[in-house]
């Protein structure tokens, strides 16, 4: 299928001199996915979906996020939060995809800005629930 013709050529058409290795290094993935026939429509679909989400997080980190003093690791977290609720350090780590080492840093400048709380855990006094 001509799933390439048109990536290819959006990708040419909105591409610069910053960008133009990520194209050239995307162009030859994709000459080797369709050489061993790993290419098609979904993978299509779930590379577009990666870009896309690549240029919006680019986009909320320096635009959006940076006036307000978060990461976006430290949105996602906090998003995490507001969605689901009070969590443990280990769950809120889990669920974020963020190692336990990396989201105790995290949470410790999230409270210091006033972004969530830190309680102890009634059920064991070594544990940190984030609310």
């Amino acid at each position: 299928m001509a799933y390439s013709d048109y990536e290819l050529s959006f990708l040419v058409r909105n591409s610069s001199k910053a960008n133009s290795a990520a194209v050239d290094a995307e162009l030859e993935v994709k000459k080797h996915l369709l050489s061993v026939g790993l290419y098609g429509e979904s993978i299509s679909i779930i590379s577009n979906a990666l870009r896309l989400s690549t240029v919006i997080r680019n986009h909320a980190e320096k635009h959006v996020l940076k006036e307000v003093g978060l990461s976006y690791t430290g949105f996602m977290v906090m998003w995490i939060l507001w969605i689901w609720g009070d969590m443990l350090t280990t769950k809120l780590a889990e669920s974020s995809g963020v190692a336990n080492s990396t989201i105790t840093g995290l949470l410790k400048t999230l409270e210091k800005r006033g972004y969530c709380k830190r309680v102890p855990y009634a059920e064991d006094g070594r544990k940190w629930l984030f609310t």
